[in-house]
């Protein structure tokens, strides 16, 4: 890699490893009756996290010091309590931080001690027949009159999405004042120093959104997004706007391409290439030989139903933001290998989505297939008893959702 100066690295595909322990971190304690725990487990999970590696001439970075310094929040409304989760940690020398990062949880798949959270992360994650004006969610109107999603509207995103973007903006931390993120970066963070949105899954989603909205409410700050595996959240007006607002190098998208959730919702009739997004690819990506829970004839039932439902206004930013901000990441279809119930092999449609979705499998293609640092992933905190797959000749450890 050329050399580059830190500001440059922050944007580029260098730290990714960095940013996505740092969105499977927000997953600590999110199930089991456990989320009561994570105000101190999730710190602790940070502050042990190693130096930040040097810059790709070998220059190392002054020695520094992970701490959380807002956070982490979840969910308290009755009836969707723990359906989101965001919290800011800093990387800090002698000197002062280097970067400020605002990490979002996604969807809680394990989740059993709050079901209501489970039910409002899905409509945040589906909620698409309908979308908001990007200027009301500017606006801070969170009862916005909806639009019925269809091609040529004003800059807008999701209902699903505008409904966890203003629950993660809703959200206080006690413990500096009872402020907003907003509100903390703007009084705690100086404009020098880059913010970097991370998320994985729906909190790639949500970092997406949340990282065009800081760039509206502090427009003297460096915002670098890196989201994982996010699926669209809005329409080609607002995609113009967030292309417009981080150029090509200043973050990245992050995708695997055997992985569902990130080709949804755009349809791009007539593509037969696995590196263009598109909801269609969905019925022919991992073959017919998927039964258990959700067979491919369920799923081709669902394809079709959320292409009436969008209704083609969403365009993929994966498709749409430009070689330069988009890392592609060339996953493949596993067989099944095993039948056994005490082991988490992808024997079944939901293990195939687990394997290709889950943080694990973002990590290993990131190291099979990039030259950048690597960074300890932490595993999902959920996880249950796994068995290893060959990948490529190399073994993947899977987790249960």
């Amino acid at each position: 890699m050329a050399a580059v100066t830190f500001a440059q690295a922050l944007g580029s595909e260098w730290y990714g490893n960095v940013w996505l322990t740092l969105a499977t971190i927000a997953y600590t304690d999110d199930a089991n009756a456990q989320i009561l725990n994570v105000v101190t487990d999730l710190p602790a999970r940070v502050q042990s996290l190693p130096a930040m590696p040097a810059l790709p001439d070998g220059t190392a970075l002054p020695a520094g010091q992970w701490s959380t310094v807002w956070g982490p929040v979840y969910t308290t409304t009755p009836g969707s309590i723990n359906a989101n989760l965001m919290y800011v940690a800093t990387y800090s020398t002698a000197s002062g931080p280097l970067f400020t990062a605002v990490c979002i949880r996604g969807t809680d798949t394990s989740e059993a001690y709050t079901p209501g959270g489970l039910c409002t992360q899905l409509a945040e994650d589906l909620d698409i027949g309908h979308m908001v004006s990007w200027s009301d969610v500017l606006a801070n109107n969170w009862n916005p009159a909806l639009l019925t999603a269809a091609p040529g509207l004003p800059a807008a995103i999701a209902h699903g999405s505008a409904d966890g973007l203003g629950d993660l903006l809703s959200f206080q931390w006690p413990l500096t004042g009872g402020v907003g993120v907003v509100d903390y970066l703007q009084a705690n963070v100086a404009a020098s120093v880059p913010i970097i949105v991370t998320g994985h899954s729906l909190g790639g989603c949500q970092a997406l959104v949340m990282a065009l909205y800081l760039a509206n409410a502090l427009p003297d700050y460096s915002i670098i997004p890196h989201p994982f595996a996010p699926p669209s959240p809005g329409n080609q007006a607002w995609c113009d706007l967030y292309t417009a607002a981080f150029s090509q190098g200043t973050g990245q998208i992050w995708w695997n391409t055997a992985d569902i959730v990130p080709n949804v919702f755009q349809v791009v009739p007539g593509n037969t290439s696995p590196t263009v997004a598109s909801l269609s690819n969905l019925s022919n990506m991992w073959g017919a030989d998927y039964g258990g829970k959700l067979p491919i004839g369920d799923l081709n039932l669902a394809v079709t139903h959320f292409e009436n439902l969008a209704n083609g206004a969403y365009v993929n930013l994966i498709n749409d933001a430009g070689a330069g901000s988009v890392q592609t990441l060339n996953g493949n279809y596993l067989p099944p290998v095993s039948t056994d119930s005490t082991q988490t092999c992808p024997d079944t449609w939901l293990g195939q989505l687990t394997l290709q979705h889950f943080p694990p499998m973002y990590s290993f293609l990131i190291d099979e297939q990039r030259k950048i640092p690597a960074f300890p992933p932490p595993p999902l905190p959920s996880a249950k008893p796994s068995c290893t797959v060959p990948y490529g000749g190399h073994p993947v450890p899977l987790v249960k959702p």
